[in-house]
């Protein structure tokens, strides 16, 4: 006798919000959701995060099992603060919200294990089509006007290649720096109505940049960003002490929690309330709307 699922595909709930309302794609996508179906992970699926590609290509191909996109919109063109928020519901989804790790207080050294749901106890910052975020900033000593956009899947792509292909030649060369410069680089639209020609010129721009237009840059891109901020408030169980743990987006997040364990002590320990360090791809303010389903609809589909 063969067998016969009950679904042919993950059972879908519907009505779950992006972090973007979809804004990013209204250009060449008018009818672009803010909210679409986001499935669990199959047993394949699990099989690609058990292999040995990178990150970026793992997220991409569940993006394209777990979430149901408009015909014909190329997975790649999603912003990264919408890939983040599918890739947190979808973990939802198959393992349930909650999600353990140890913490360390960094004030009595007190380690306790925290219980997080994902993303619902995550700070989220979500964007209104009826209002929508100014995505250009004049700088106050160069008064140079600079129009921004985030960062999608296919920059982190070509970033992650060009990392390798920079590691390959120069081990030594301090990733982080180049990369922090390249994600920055990569969000600039135009200068002054300028459109740089390369990104290594938009690099070369942000170098020469005064420190207070430094600042008022790195200020827009974090004000004017929406997504899930991987981060927790802690209150210490012995001592009271209250910290934020940010946990990064590793193994650990993808695997079931089991009984009488905790995953791994992740994530850097600092005083709260944190600062945004990465605005232009998934940091946010604490405010707006928590990523999940639309009052009144029904989770389960």
């Amino acid at each position: 006798m063969a067998l016969k699922p009950r679904e042919a595909v993950p059972i879908a709930a519907k009505g779950y919000w992006l972090p973007s309302a979809g804004i990013p794609y209204l250009d060449e996508f008018p009818d672009f959701p803010e909210e679409i179906e986001i499935g669990s992970y199959t047993i394949e699926t699990e099989a690609v995060l058990a292999s040995n590609g990178t990150a970026v290509d793992k997220f991409r191909y569940i993006i394209g099992r777990v979430a149901k996109l408009p015909k014909g919109f190329p997975v790649e063109k999603l912003i990264i603060a919408d890939e983040m928020a599918i890739i947190a519901i979808a973990r939802g989804q198959t393992y349930g919200e909650v999600y353990q790790f140890s913490a360390t207080c960094p004030s009595c050294g007190h380690q306790s294990i925290v219980s997080c749901r994902v993303p619902e106890e995550l700070p989220v910052k979500r964007w209104d089509r009826n209002n929508r975020p100014p995505m250009s900033v004049t700088l106050p000593v160069s008064k140079d006007v600079i129009v921004t956009r985030m960062l999608r899947i296919d920059d982190e792509v070509r970033t992650s290649k060009w990392l390798n292909s920079i590691k390959s030649l120069n081990p030594n060369q301090p990733q982080d720096t180049i990369s922090y410069i390249r994600d920055k680089a990569l969000q600039i639209v135009s200068v002054n109505g300028g459109v740089a020609d390369t990104v290594e010129e938009a690099e070369e721009y942000l170098r020469i940049l005064p420190g207070p237009d430094m600042i008022a840059l790195q200020e827009h891109l974090t004000n004017s960003a929406c997504g899930i901020r991987y981060e927790y408030t802690i209150t210490c169980e012995k001592c009271a002490h209250v910290f934020e743990r940010v946990f990064p987006i590793q193994n650990d997040f993808f695997r079931r929690n089991r009984p009488g364990w905790a995953n791994a002590n992740i994530g850097d320990a600092r005083p709260a309330p944190g600062t945004p360090e990465n605005g232009g791809t998934t940091g946010a303010a604490r405010e707006s709307r928590p990523v999940g389903p639309v009052p009144g609809t029904n989770p389960a589909g």
